[in-house]
């Protein structure tokens, strides 16, 4: 994967496919949902969910009224595949259930504008992400107010034992830039 402006929806599905070609039945998580269907075109969760090779999307957000948003946004078809999971993201990451630690394949992160709540969430993803698995970081080279990566990006540039960084995504209309990151 090569560095260079994509879409959110873009990356997403580029970083889906390329997994899909080693795990025909990927298992998802999301930090972050949408909050109106007037939001955003192309929300995670949509491109998430409706990838083929997207076997289940656990969807962590504090607010259970993103719920209905996020359904209205994903195909009917696929609504089956989404987990909800209404809880504090840190909370539920630090209290996983031990079935899920190392389970998911790919981890899709955009919680909180604000940069130690984003470096924690990494720092857990990492601990519930299969080998090899895929997380994205959203928002991460934003206008000032923009925080996500400010803590998340030095970190995982730091730690190339933890984290391969595949993409270091600029911003472009449809967000704030993204990081990508393999597990080891």
């Amino acid at each position: 994967m090569t560095a260079c402006p994509f879409t959110r929806g873009r990356t997403i599905t580029r970083c889906l496919d390329d997994l899909a070609r080693d795990h025909p039945s990927i298992r998802a998580l999301e930090v972050g949902r949408i909050r109106s269907v007037t939001e955003t075109t192309g929300h995670s969760t949509k491109h998430i969910a409706c990838h083929p090779a997207v076997a289940t999307l656990v969807s962590v957000d504090a607010s259970a009224a993103t719920r209905k948003p996020a359904l209205e946004v994903v195909a009917a078809e696929h609504h089956g595949k989404i987990e909800f999971v209404d809880a504090d993201a840190i909370a539920w990451l630090a209290d996983a259930d031990p079935a899920v630690v190392g389970t998911f394949d790919f981890i899709y992160l955009d919680g909180l504008n604000d940069a130690d709540f984003c470096l924690k969430v990494l720092a857990l993803a990492a601990t519930v992400a299969a080998p090899g698995a895929i997380i994205i970081q959203d928002d991460t080279d934003g206008p000032p107010n923009v925080v996500k990566g400010d803590r998340v990006k030095p970190y995982a540039y730091g730690h190339p034992e933890l984290f391969e960084v595949l993409a270091d995504v600029p911003h472009d209309v449809t967000c704030h830039g993204m990081l990508v990151l393999r597990m080891p």
